[in-house]
């Protein structure tokens, strides 16, 4: 309706010619999305780390409207590797548990790719979502989640590809009778309905092919990395979980952890400031200090 208002007024100013202008509201809406900066090399948690440092400095008056030019420190080919390596991690460490089953189940009946474009999928993972349209022995064919022209409407196409025996091979039961065991057969692991996460299957040479695919599970368990340069203190790559996706909360900031043995230096940089040497006997036999009236003896305790 605004498109075509602002039409009708170039018309009625003499911009263009009355035909022009109907041409123009026929023709179809053009959206052209966008890809945030941040998105394209995987800094989502290191750019919303500055937006809130930024917030709690100056507030969201100077954050949103005062044309603020912000520096910072990341390197974007860090930040790749670090997202990398941690994913790779995590999904290992994941993996070697078992597999826990489809995310949902729907019916593959009639046109699956509806309804499969109306679940949610983790968009910065570099996995594809699809779902198992039939299964046998050795493999199983699936149908891959269509994506949405710029107005919402779900594309025609319907892409599909295969799962071999050797891209569900890690997948051992997670519990149950048959948990630890390696599927011989494919039709054990997946059944048609289940929706499922998938990349290239990559064979042993390095090469990747683009019609057969390896089952992925979205790790349970999360974790983070920063990458600092230790001379100036410079954090060059920041990744505060699996998927900023599924979870903003960044892990490498916002987590309160125990501090385990990371006081020690402080406290070995301290007795060395006050004459201790690496070669000083700290006799640690058992004692028992008077805290005073009414406080009892304190006996420390390992």
């Amino acid at each position: 309706e605004r498109r075509n208002y602002v039409i009708d007024r170039m018309v009625e100013n003499g911009y263009i010619k009355g035909d022009e202008g109907e041409a123009a509201k026929k023709a179809p809406l053009a959206v052209t999305a966008r890809t945030t900066g941040s998105h394209i090399f995987a800094g989502e948690y290191f750019a919303e780390e500055v937006r809130r440092e930024i917030y709690d400095r100056y507030g969201e008056k100077k954050l949103y409207e005062g044309g603020l030019s912000v520096r910072a420190t990341l390197d974007p080919k860090l930040q790749v590797m670090a997202r990398k390596a941690l994913t790779a991690g995590l999904t290992k460490y994941d993996e070697n548990r078992g597999y826990r089953g489809a995310i949902q189940k729907i019916d593959v009946s009639g046109d699956w790719g509806v309804k499969l474009a109306d679940i949610k999928a983790l968009s910065d993972i570099g996995w594809k979502m699809a779902v198992v349209l039939e299964t046998s022995d050795q493999s199983a064919r699936i149908g891959f989640q269509p994506s949405r022209e710029p107005g919402g409407a779900v594309v025609r196409e319907r892409r599909v590809g295969i799962v071999p025996l050797d891209g569900v091979k890690w997948a051992k039961p997670a519990e149950g009778p048959a948990r630890g065991r390696v599927p011989t057969k494919v039709s054990q692991v997946l059944e048609p309905g289940d929706v499922i996460y998938v990349e290239p299957l990559e064979s042993k040479d390095g090469q990747t092919d683009n019609q057969q695919f390896r089952l992925r599970q979205v790790p349970d368990v999360s974790g983070a990395m920063t990458v600092m340069d230790p001379w100036t203190g410079r954090v060059l790559a920041m990744v505060g979980g699996f998927s900023f996706d599924q979870s903003q909360f960044n892990r490498a900031t916002q987590a309160l952890r125990q501090p385990g043995s990371s006081f020690k230096p402080f406290v070995y940089a301290a007795a060395l400031d006050n004459g201790y040497t690496p070669a000083t006997v700290v006799m640690d036999s058992p004692i028992e200090i008077d805290q005073g009236p009414g406080m009892g003896v304190w006996r420390p305790e390992n």
